[in-house]
């Protein structure tokens, strides 16, 4: 039932349709060629061949975090790798900093073979930090399907052993379902419960398989999606996949499903991000309740609240609560963002010419190494259609809703949204 709400929002709405950006002004100095094959010189040189060269101790733990980031961040495996992993498996026990071990174990998800399943099936039963246990759980799981009886039992044990902790109920979740792909609510429904409180919402359409890029679309105020002059809806590429892969419950992990508010736009400093908008968001937990909301919502209950977001068929769908229950784990920052990293370094993977992220949503962004402008982006193209309408904040939500092992086209989800348009408009 979308109704025809537009007259009476242009005339109580405080919003504002907000100026389109110009890809004029965006450029950056960290794409030119010469700064690429700097960076690249001393990843491989500096950051991985030299950090790996020191022995592993307290003085040089740093150097190997440093060297563990960019394995995961660039998705390198090569000899070089492979002495840092010895050398780390050799020296494991709880005398490392957790943030070398933890660094460790997401650069061996990201990257490492099941050759070393014998090594990570006996480091598991060292690691007492219930995260870090975790990843090495995952890491056995994923080289090794036939290990999920066994893990399972682990860790059906200690989450009865502790039932407070929110890593080992999001682990006893995964493995309880390991295997098991969840049927996801009717989209209609979704598409029509966004009429209830009139916010802006980009629905991000993803593979379960996350190497493959998926689609974002807006659904405006009134209910209506996102079209251009011609009528045709608009579609924006995006990946969800972190460079570790793993699962979203664990720092760095893939983006979680599930729902994110949307607080508005910005350019980040930071230099792999580059200076495209992106879109502000905040998770649950993350910050004020009245903020995730853009409302005084009765939150003494914060799930119960969440789930008013939603329609009641979605309310038991796991998928939709995974921003929830990370959120709840402690997981923070995650924005819709573009790239200035090479693509290049991800060729031949499934998300080329996407770059993974630490978890963020990231669109694909080509770049002049000559000049520094850019020549392509649909980062860009995302942030100016949803600036399109009225407002520049409202809800993000991520569904693993396809189960296709290729990037994902307007051709998977026009029409759905075209006989939602037709079932209920006036």
């Amino acid at each position: 039932m979308i109704r025809l709400l537009s007259i009476i929002l242009l005339i109580f709405c405080t919003s504002k349709v907000h100026a389109q950006f110009s890809a004029d002004a965006i450029k950056t100095n960290y794409v030119l060629q010469a700064q690429r094959d700097n960076l690249r010189k001393n990843l491989y040189n500096y950051t991985i061949q030299q950090s790996f060269a020191l022995p592993l101790n307290k003085e040089t733990e740093y150097r190997y975090q440093s060297a563990f980031w960019a394995i995961s961040q660039f998705i390198v495996f090569n000899d070089l790798v492979r002495t840092g992993f010895n050398k780390t498996l050799a020296a494991y026990n709880d005398s490392l900093e957790v943030e070398t071990r933890r660094a460790f174990l997401e650069a061996m998800y990201a990257v490492a073979p099941d050759s070393y399943l014998a090594a990570m099936k006996k480091i598991m039963g060292v690691e007492k930090h219930p995260k870090l246990q975790a990843m090495i759980m995952l890491w056995v799981l994923k080289a090794d399907p036939k290990t999920l009886p066994e893990i399972r039992m682990t860790v059906d044990r200690q989450y009865r052993a502790d039932s407070t902790n929110k890593i080992l109920e999001a682990l006893w979740l995964y493995v309880e379902n390991y295997g098991k792909p969840e049927m996801v609510p009717s989209i209609h429904d979704l598409f029509a419960h966004q009429q209830l409180h009139m916010q802006k919402i980009v629905y991000s359409f993803q593979n379960r398989n996350r190497d493959y890029p998926g689609i974002a679309v807006v659904q405006k105020q009134d209910g209506s999606f996102e079209r251009d002059e011609q009528g045709k809806l608009l579609v924006f590429g995006q990946l969800a996949r972190s460079a570790s892969g793993m699962p979203y419950f664990i720092t760095n992990g893939n983006t979680p499903q599930g729902i994110y508010s949307i607080t508005g736009t910005a350019s980040s400093g930071n230099n792999f991000i580059g200076p495209t908008p992106n879109l502000q968001m905040i998770m649950p937990f993350e910050y004020y309740w009245k903020d995730f909301f853009h409302s005084d919502a009765d939150t003494t209950d914060p799930l119960k609240a969440y789930d008013e977001l939603l329609p009641a068929s979605w309310r038991n769908f796991r998928g939709a609560h995974e921003s929830f229950r990370a959120g709840e784990i402690g997981r923070t920052e995650i924005i819709a963002h573009g790239t200035t990293i090479d693509p290049e370094y991800f060729k031949g993977k499934p998300y080329y010419p996407y770059s993974p992220t630490l978890g963020c949503l990231c669109s694909a962004e080509l770049w002049d190494s000559s000049t520094g402008n850019i020549r392509e982006s649909e980062q860009l193209r995302l942030v100016n259609g949803f600036l399109r309408s009225l407002g520049d904040t409202g809800f993000l939500i991520v569904i693993d809703y396809f189960n296709k092992n290729r990037a994902l086209t307007a051709a998977d989800i026009e029409p759905f949204i075209t006989s939602f348009e037709q079932k209920y408009k006036r």
